[in-house]
This record gives structure tokens, C-alpha cells and sequence, in this order.
């Protein structure tokens, strides 16, 4: 996820924290165990989401881009989906209807991510 905090504004962790608060709350539990991550299995943590969260300020286009790719490219990886095109709340069609991104990208760039 990216987004942008007001200005004047640190409150990075706190916000994250309400984000998948209402998350956990909003869903049943099914859909949760179904979406929980790899790196939650055993731990016996509830919810969903990856529990490591960093903050990380933009340095320039190109570290937009990567963190696009990533963002992405993460359902492939983690095989949600076979193709980025299909992850339904995914703002990829958005990225290749506006020339951000090749119409046939899942065939050149998607395998960097799907090791």
C-alpha cells in the first residue's frame, strides 16, 4: 500500500494499525484464514496481512516504480493469481490503460517477481 500523510504529520504506525484493525473486523473468518500469510502460519496470530510493516519515504520515480511493480506484482508471487491482470481490486488495468505499463505485461516483467 502506498499512500501519502499530511504534512506535519507521523503518525505512520497508528494509522497502519487502525487500517487492518478495521480489516480484521469487517471480514469473516473464513476469508481471513483463507488471505492469511506465510509468515503468520504457526504463530498463531488472527487477522491478516503480513505482521512486519516498515515505513519507507519515496526517494524518486524510479523507487515509485519499484514499489508499483512490488504492489502489483505480489498476488503473482505468492500464487493468489497466475496473472496481475485477474487480481480484481488491483489498480494494474488503470497502470496499462494509461501507457504505465505494457499491455502484455504479465509476459515480460511479471517472472522478475514470481521467485
Amino acid at each position: 500500500m502506498i499512500w501519502n500523510l499530511p504534512e506535519n504529520d507521523s503518525d505512520y504506525s497508528i494509522r497502519w494499525k487502525m487500517i487492518k484493525s478495521n480489516l480484521n473486523r469487517r471480514y469473516a473468518v473464513p476469508i481471513v484464514a483463507a488471505m492469511r500469510f506465510k509468515v503468520n502460519e504457526g504463530k498463531e496470530e488472527k487477522g491478516i496481512g503480513q505482521r512486519p510493516v516498515w515505513e519507507h519515504a519515496i526517494r524518486d520515480q524510479a523507487d515509485v516504480n519499484c514499489h508499483c511493480d512490488y504492489i502489483h506484482c505480489n498476488p503473482v508471487k505468492h500464487v493468489l493469481i497466475t496473472y496481475t491482470t485477474l487480481w480484481r481490486d488491483s489498480g494494474i488495468i488503470k497502470y496499462i490503460e494509461n501507457g504505465l505499463y505494457p499491455p502484455n505485461g504479465d509476459n515480460q516483467w511479471i517472472n522478475n517477481f514470481r521467485t
